[in-house]
């Protein structure tokens, strides 16, 4: 049995769980950050910062990049409203 390694990770068998993975905590930290300009605008009455939405508009321009199919299409829109402010 000389190189067979059975403590090797398999990476087709884990895509879809390392996918699932990502998208959750990525989901987790856009709520974040949702959450956090929701407080700048409510409670301290101050705009979100510019570059929150260059930045949001360049990962989600990457994204739309790799993946045309999928939600990243819906951040171009918030990004440009909070560069527009």
């Amino acid at each position: 049995m000389l190189g067979v390694d059975f403590d090797a990770p398999h990476p087709q068998l884990h895509a879809n769980r390392a996918a699932a993975f990502w998208f959750l905590l990525f989901g987790l930290f856009l709520f974040m950050l949702a959450r956090l300009m929701n407080w700048l605008i409510r409670v301290k009455g101050t705009d979100v910062p510019k570059f929150i939405g260059v930045h949001l508009l360049a990962l989600s321009l990457i994204g739309v990049f790799f993946m045309p199919v999928s939600g990243f299409w819906l951040i171009i829109p918030q990004a440009v409203i909070i560069i527009r402010r």
